[in-house]
C-alpha cells in the first residue's frame, strides 16, 4: 500500500472530510485528493503536516506503509484495531529510542519472523 491509501484510511479513521483535512494542513482538497490517490507524492513539509493532523509521527506513517507492503491481511474488530494501534504505538516509541544499526537489527529480525511464519502456514 502506499502513502495516499494510508493518508486515507487515516484521515476517514477521524471522520475528517477531504476538505477538513487539506484547510488543517493548509492546501486544498483537490491537491490532499491527488495524493490520497498516489497521483503526487507530497513533499516532506507537507507529509510532515498531514502526519501531525493525522496525531501521528512521521516515522510511523512510514512505518504503516511498510507494514502494509506484507503480504498478511488481519480482519478485526474495532476493539481489536484500537488494541493492534496502541501495541504499535508502543513499539514505534521503542524502536525510535533505538540507534540507526539496532533499527536495521529490529527490521531484520522482523523479516525473519515473518519468512518463519509464512513457512509454518504452509
Amino acid at each position: 500500500m502506499k502513502i495516499g491509501k494510508i493518508i486515507r484510511q487515516l484521515r476517514k479513521e477521524l471522520k475528517l472530510s477531504q476538505e477538513e483535512l487539506a484547510f488543517q494542513i493548509g492546501t486544498d482538497a483537490a491537491n490532499l485528493s491527488r495524493i490520497e490517490n498516489d497521483k503526487q507524492n507530497p513533499a516532506p513539509e507537507m507529509l510532515e503536516r498531514l502526519a501531525q493532523a493525522l496525531g501521528f509521527s512521521l516515522s510511523q506513517i512510514y512505518l504503516m506503509v511498510e507494514q502494509s507492503l506484507t503480504p498478511y491481511q488481519v480482519k478485526t474488530t474495532a476493539k481489536e484495531d484500537k488494541a493492534i494501534r496502541q501495541r504499535l504505538t508502543a513499539l514505534v516509541g521503542k524502536y525510535m529510542l533505538l540507534d540507526a544499526r539496532n533499527q536495521e537489527l529490529v527490521l531484520e529480525l522482523m523479516a525473519t519472523m515473518l519468512k518463519q511464519q509464512e513457512k509454518s502456514n504452509d
